[in-house]
């Protein structure tokens, strides 16, 4: 399944001209969160990688990153969790990817969240893991969980995740099952 947004502009009252099909998942957003005057003119497309990438590609992901964590840990499979590779394209350059653990219905592990350099401080972020939000939903996932690299923290919370209670290093998210049908107008 392949699902595309196509934000073509931002309007001088910054209200996005154009989303294509994003309010069918669920990624329609306030101008004031992702789009307004930051956010670039990009055609941003999302789906599901065909294979995961290889150890060197994702070594390179992670050194653009700043991390020095080992990546052994990424390219394991879960026994029981369905694991998915996603990214975001603009045109024909990845210039994002992540690794989801899906375990429908209950949650998702999203891990490896990755944002290349050039297009951080645009929107991307906010816009992709929206984009994995929609996925989720979807599916009829009703969290997403995950573990922030250091200095991501507060990318998150600002996205609405919170501490999870039961394990104090890693964030969740609840989704919101009506996020498909809801429509919020633009401000």
């Amino acid at each position: 399944m392949v699902t595309q947004a196509f934000i073509t502009s931002t309007l001088p009252n910054g209200n996005v001209s154009s989303v294509g099909d994003a309010v069918n998942y669920g990624l329609w957003c306030r101008a004031s969160s992702c789009f307004k005057s930051r956010m670039l003119s990009l055609p941003l497309q999302f789906a599901p990688l065909t294979r995961p990438p290889s150890r060197k590609a994702l070594l390179e992901w992670h050194k653009d990153a700043g991390w020095s964590a080992p990546i052994n840990q990424s390219l394991h499979q879960h026994p029981g969790a369905e694991v998915l590779w996603v990214g975001v394209k603009n045109g024909n350059t990845k210039i994002g990817i992540a690794r989801l653990e899906l375990a429908a219905p209950e949650f998702c592990y999203v891990a490896d969240l990755i944002v290349s350099s050039k297009f951080r401080r645009h929107g991307v972020g906010t816009w992709f893991l929206q984009a994995i939000e929609g996925f989720c939903v979807a599916r009829g996932i009703k969290r997403l969980l995950l573990q922030p690299q250091a200095g991501t923290e507060m990318f998150y919370k600002a996205r609405y995740f919170a501490p999870d209670p039961h394990v104090p290093s890693f964030l969740k998210k609840d989704l919101n099952p009506f996020l498909r049908k809801r429509f919020s107008p633009l401000t």
